[in-house]
């Protein structure tokens, strides 16, 4: 099993009033036991996320602990923003973000909070999130190369987050994301996108990054130098090691 450089997690849509609060994203945050949700919905096949950057990216603060689970913390914080009976909708795809955002209705039941899950052909899915019609649903984001701007940038900078049904829009977000795009000092960028990994997701709450998925690879003992690469699988250096004894030749 390897971690694939992807985050699986819940889109907010900051234009919502309803979401509009720090405290009410925070709440929804601390209410998803996320371990519980990897060891069930996905049988172990997943990492809690500990921040929007996989820990395969620069800019993964390896420092951070994975994201609290504090149901009575949440629940306080929904009292301080004066919230009560909160009702939310979630249009999501059949099949695994449909299974993790009915998990994650039932976690945010606990705190009063009602989630209404939909579901939506994908094409349809596809049209309103990038028209910013999508008050709650979850996807999976996997980056086509290991570094953060393919994640940050793409997704969360003010200009492109409209068009991903988020809306996030913070002037020192853009501004770290920006110096990181324009420096070629390796060490500086990854320092950049972690100060701005903080701030979308451990001050504004802005999504809410659930878990980093794992995925299976397997492979005979005589097979040499096999490799997956963020979900592709890496052939140029394979070998076959014709001396072990499971090797018959007519595979």
């Amino acid at each position: 099993m390897y971690l694939a450089a992807g985050v699986e997690f819940v889109n907010l849509n900051l234009n919502d009033p309803a979401l509009s609060d720090v405290r009410v994203r925070q709440a929804l945050s601390l209410a998803i036991h996320r371990q519980e949700l990897i060891d069930t919905v996905l049988s172990g096949a997943g990492q809690a996320a500990s921040g929007w950057l996989n820990p395969q990216t620069p800019g993964y603060d390896d420092s951070a602990e994975a994201f609290a689970y504090d149901v009575d913390k949440a629940k306080s914080l929904l009292a301080q923003a004066g919230v009560s009976d909160l009702s939310l909708t979630a249009s999501v795809r059949v099949g695994l973000d449909q299974k993790i955002l009915v998990a994650v209705q039932g976690y945010w039941s606990a705190i009063g909070v009602n989630l209404t899950v939909n579901t939506s052909d994908a094409g349809v899915w596809a049209s309103d999130w990038a028209a910013g019609n999508l008050q709650i649903t979850a996807l999976a984001w996997f980056p086509l190369y290991a570094d953060a701007d393919n994640h940050m940038y793409t997704y969360f900078y003010s200009a492109n987050a409209a068009k991903k049904s988020s809306f996030y829009n913070n002037p020192e977000f853009d501004a770290l994301v920006t110096k990181a795009r324009q420096s070629t000092d390796e060490s500086e960028r990854a320092d950049l996108y972690k100060q701005a990994d903080n701030i979308l997701t451990r001050t504004d709450y802005a999504t809410l990054p659930l878990y980093y998925p794992k995925y299976q690879f397997v492979a005979k003992d005589y097979v040499k130098n096999a490799k997956v690469g963020n979900l592709i699988y890496h052939m140029m250096d394979v070998d076959i090691d014709t001396t072990k004894s499971d090797y018959t030749g007519e595979e």
